[in-house]
């Protein structure tokens, strides 16, 4: 559980400071917040409000994966290269 939460936190500031224009961020940004929420509560039960917003956050990866597969997921098309 140590090396998780460590791993964790370092994908967590990479989500943070990723500038949001960055096509994947909503994907690594949401799914970082879901694992820190389920890491958080592994030994315990999740909230009603904790599990409404990991299903909020899927929603919001969803969209950025349909965003990213409209743009055919080249990430040089997608940002313009």
């Amino acid at each position: 559980m140590k090396r998780a939460s460590s791993g964790l936190a370092e994908t967590l500031e990479l989500a943070y400071t990723t500038a949001e224009h960055h096509p994947y961020w909503a994907v690594l940004y949401h799914a970082v917040e879901i694992s820190k929420i389920a890491l958080e509560k592994w030994n315990s039960d999740l909230t009603a409000d904790q599990i409404s917003e990991m299903s909020w956050r899927c929603d919001e990866i969803k969209m950025g994966l349909d965003r990213l597969s409209s743009k055919g997921g080249s990430l040089k098309a997608i940002m313009g290269i």
